[in-house]
């Protein structure tokens, strides 16, 4: 698995702004949403994202992660 429990629960509802979440991690394909944390817009003739993005994202998914774990984890469903 390429993010800990936190992290990809913490990845699931921040772009969402849910608070359910789902059951299984999103697949890594699925992931490359910090991308687009990072700032990536993912319009068509974009290309891929750049590694600059990619570990903006990573940030933010840190920050994320850390909120995650400090206010409180909504149940699964």
């Amino acid at each position: 698995m390429a993010f800990a429990d936190d992290e990809w629960k913490a990845l699931y509802v921040a772009p969402r702004k849910a608070t359910n979440i789902a059951d299984h991690p999103p697949t890594l394909a699925t992931a490359v949403i910090l991308a687009g944390l990072g700032g990536f817009l993912a319009r068509r003739g974009d290309g891929n994202p750049s590694v600059k993005a990619v570990f903006r994202g990573i940030r933010r998914l840190e920050n994320g992660t850390t909120m995650w774990q400090l206010l409180g984890k909504p149940r699964s469903g």
